[in-house]
């Protein structure tokens, strides 16, 4: 998946601001922190796969092979 494939179906918050989610959720890879999530990865998938996503060193990594 291109990471601008999911750009439209960002969902929005309850200001109607539209959250930044990491357009890799839909198909992750094998070391993402969401694909096998558990409570020592709540903290970083929140963070990392939601807004901030630009600043996971595994988006940054397959970003840069794609």
């Amino acid at each position: 998946m291109h990471p601008n494939d999911s750009a439209a179906r960002q969902p929005r918050t309850k200001k109607g601001k539209k959250k930044k989610l990491c357009p890799f959720l839909s198909s992750p890879f094998e070391d993402c922190y969401a694909l096998d999530m558990d409570s020592t990865k709540i903290a970083m998938v929140v963070h990392y796969c939601q807004n901030h996503f630009e600043e996971c060193d595994i988006y940054k990594r397959m970003s840069q092979q794609k």
